[in-house]
């Protein structure tokens, strides 16, 4: 997987995060993101396009799965709160089966914070597993998944097959220490699939196409429909770049709107290569 790097400069002109004089960003386009795993999953991806065709049809693949299918998938934001902490600070597990009846004694007679935050954080977790397994199985009805949601859901599957059914504390050390990594990796498709959800969301309310990458060499974009996401009223328009030898002259009066096409085609190109839909009828 390969991704390109932006300037800060080329991030505030093209608004990606902070808007100028007011003016909202493309992060703030995607509304209704619950959880801060969420959040920060999705400023990961407006920070580091792709720059593999690859990883960016893999991921559009996926998004447009869930807007053509209506999924939606939102998670508690304190729920995943406690289990972010649970995962990042509690103390790490003893062996299975080494001393659990003192520790499950000793929890009872004299509970301390750590305890708390092992029985609920294991016990949110499994609840979470539980809501992530009946949303595999209902995509897993709608038919054949798109190549990233395979890969995850299935890894998804065989984790939580795996999952304990002992005492506290045997799940306490599979979570944390056997299987601490794949935990993780869960997590982070939880995430992934209330972003995904968002982005689908978003794509419908405003109609959004998703671009189609070209296999063939050279620079070429070809969009109709296109524009700026962030002007209201915006009047839509096409351009076409035929490859690496095209020249494109854009003139016209003061305040004409010059910059702001220029932007809205950077915004295209930049958003296409994170893999989500763009602000046109057609790219």
């Amino acid at each position: 997987m390969m991704h390109f790097e932006a300037d800060k400069q080329t991030l505030r002109d093209l608004n990606i995060f902070s808007g100028e004089s007011g003016q909202r960003s493309i992060f703030s386009l995607f509304q209704g993101v619950t959880t801060l795993g969420a959040r920060a999953k999705l400023e990961d991806m407006l920070a580091f396009p792709f720059a593999d065709p690859v990883s960016i049809r893999e991921r559009s693949e996926a998004i447009r799965f869930f807007q053509t299918n209506s999924l939606r998938f939102v998670m508690d934001r304190g729920v995943m709160e406690l289990i972010e902490h649970y995962v990042k600070r509690s103390k790490d597990a003893m062996p299975p089966g080494l001393s659990t009846k003192w520790a499950s004694l000793r929890a009872i007679i004299k509970p301390n914070t750590d305890d708390y935050l092992v029985r609920n954080g294991i016990r949110l977790l499994k609840e979470v597993m539980g809501k992530l397994q009946g949303f595999i199985e209902r995509t897993d009805r709608i038919g054949t998944l798109p190549a990233l949601l395979q890969r995850e859901s299935q890894s998804a599957k065989t984790f939580i097959q795996q999952i304990p059914k002992g005492s506290l504390y045997d799940q306490h050390y599979f979570f944390r220490i056997s299987k601490g990594a794949q935990t993780r990796q869960v997590l982070d498709l939880l995430y992934d699939c209330e972003v995904f959800s968002i982005v689908a969301k978003t794509a419908e309310r405003y109609s959004w196409c998703y671009p189609q990458l070209s296999d063939q060499d050279g620079l070429r974009l070809k969009v109709k429909g296109l524009a700026h996401p962030l002007v209201k009223d915006c009047r839509p328009n096409d351009l076409e770049l035929p490859g690496k030898n095209g020249i494109y002259f854009l003139t016209g009066a003061n305040m004409a709107g010059k910059s702001t096409w220029l932007k809205a085609v950077g915004i295209a190109v930049y958003v296409a290569h994170m893999g989500f839909p763009v602000p046109a009828r057609q790219m």
